[in-house]
């Protein structure tokens, strides 16, 4: 993650900044909880840029002793984003990791009114990954062990969140070969503990931990092998939840 600060008193500071007029307003976007919506119109000139000042709420405008104007987050997942008419897609790789009828779970903070749960590693791939590449490095980074062999697509999965302009897909991927000693070593501090556990126990975990449900409904039914490999799994989300549409 990385933070901007201007630090002028007027709009026209934000000129000064080296990016682009899409990648300022991804950003505003960002902090106002996507609140802002790119105006691919707006000119790349200190007026385009003064339009999307304004737009700016002053939940984020910072009074301190150093004048700073805002701070401009850049979130790492952000940065993983392809946008198709205004449309945000987050692409995620998740691992199952076997070894002599145990499978490594991960105990991640989950959202603010739900206790820590268990979930297989996994998470957002990155910028200039592809997305084997986005799953060993989550795995590195939450379980510390090295993904030597990928044998198999376990199933896919796709969420549509019209409600939130966005969508997520994930790809699960059957490890088999890898190496290490387990440890956590997240850097977003959002993995609390890393644990190899019998399958039975591991699905009970899974089963009660207060995740999305579609991420782990597929995952389940494939431990238990109620689904084929290479399954595809399609939800679609509104007020009340995630509704499962297909799977195939």
């Amino acid at each position: 993650m990385s933070l901007t600060s201007v630090s002028a008193g007027s709009p026209a500071a934000l000129v000064g900044i080296d990016v682009s007029k899409k990648t300022l307003a991804c950003a505003l976007l960002d902090a106002a909880t996507r609140d802002i919506v790119w105006e691919p119109r707006l000119p790349n000139t200190r007026e385009g840029l003064r339009v999307l000042w304004d737009k700016v709420p002053a939940s984020i405008v910072r009074s301190r002793s150093r004048n700073w104007i805002a701070i401009l987050r850049y979130r790492k997942d952000l940065m993983s984003r392809h946008t198709s008419d205004r449309v945000a897609i987050d692409l995620i790789a998740l691992a199952i990791l076997r070894q002599e009828g145990r499978i490594v779970l991960v105990q991640q903070k989950l959202a603010e009114d739900l206790p820590p749960g268990w979930v297989i590693p996994g998470g957002l791939v990155e910028a200039g990954e592809l997305i084997t590449e986005g799953l060993a490095r989550e795995v590195r980074e939450e379980a510390g062990v090295h993904i030597k062999d990928i044998s198999h697509l376990a199933y896919m999965m796709q969420i549509d969140r019209p409600l939130h302009r966005a969508q997520t897909i994930a790809y699960c991927f059957e490890v088999a070969e890898w190496s290490g000693e387990l440890r956590c070593q997240d850097p977003d501090a959002e993995v609390l503990d890393v644990q190899m556990v019998p399958l039975a126990e591991a699905v009970s975990r899974l089963q009660s931990n207060g995740g999305w449900s579609c991420i782990q409904t597929p995952l389940i039914a494939y431990l238990l092998e109620e689904q084929a490999k290479g399954a595809l799994w399609l939800y679609r989300e509104d007020a009340y939840g995630q509704n499962r549409i297909l799977s195939l």
